[in-house]
């Protein structure tokens, strides 16, 4: 569905982080968990973005750090990891050259730490491309030269992304992005959960 929220499907686990120190709240230990900040990825988006020029719309993949607490969730910031593709017969994902940790950009907001607010949704861009080059460009900075390379052949990518914050343990999550047979506004996305192992 383009421009909606997508969920992480129904088999994939779902990682819910707590902090091992806790601090004594006046009112229990419910009150207490309450107020430890905690965030967790489940969901995707695909957004359409017209641009200056009238013949031209991008098309961001974005994920949605949220915070699962009364607290703030404070200084949260996401890399790309690793970029890996494979080919539509093929099983087995290659690492590509773009494996060196990169900043990946908030929605509006730029590539630094971010602080995430109770009920408010923030979206953290993973990549984009626009209707005329279909070049996937991963939303990151600084965006190293050697992209074009990387996205120029093949049309099935995945992003081991990690997303930190102050007083959370990581969340490692990686996005699937599939243009192989597609028009350029109907990738297949797959979000995947990962385990505090990276598994």
């Amino acid at each position: 569905m383009i421009g909606g929220l997508h969920t992480v499907a129904a088999n994939s686990q779902k990682h819910a982080y707590v902090p091992r120190r806790l601090a004594f709240v006046q009112g229990g230990i419910g009150q207490a968990f309450r107020l430890i900040p905690r965030f967790e990825v489940k969901e995707y988006v695909i957004q359409l973005t017209e641009t200056e020029n009238p013949d031209v719309t991008n098309l961001f993949i974005q994920i949605i750090p949220e915070c699962m607490t009364e607290s703030p969730v404070h200084e949260c910031r996401g890399r790309l990891l690793l970029v890996s593709k494979r080919n539509s017969h093929e099983n087995e994902w290659t690492a590509t050259q773009m494996n060196s940790p990169l900043f990946l950009g908030w929605d509006y907001y730029g590539h630094g730490p971010f602080t995430l607010e109770p009920g408010i949704r923030q979206r953290l861009n993973v990549c984009w491309w626009s209707s005329v080059s279909h070049l996937i460009i991963p939303s990151v900075d600084p965006l190293p030269s050697k992209f074009r390379a990387v996205f120029g052949s093949g049309r099935i990518f995945k992003f081991d992304i990690r997303i930190t914050a102050k007083d959370c343990p990581p969340v490692d999550v990686s996005v699937t992005v599939s243009l192989e047979g597609r028009e350029w506004n109907k990738p297949i996305i797959e979000l995947i959960q990962k385990g505090p192992n990276g598994n």
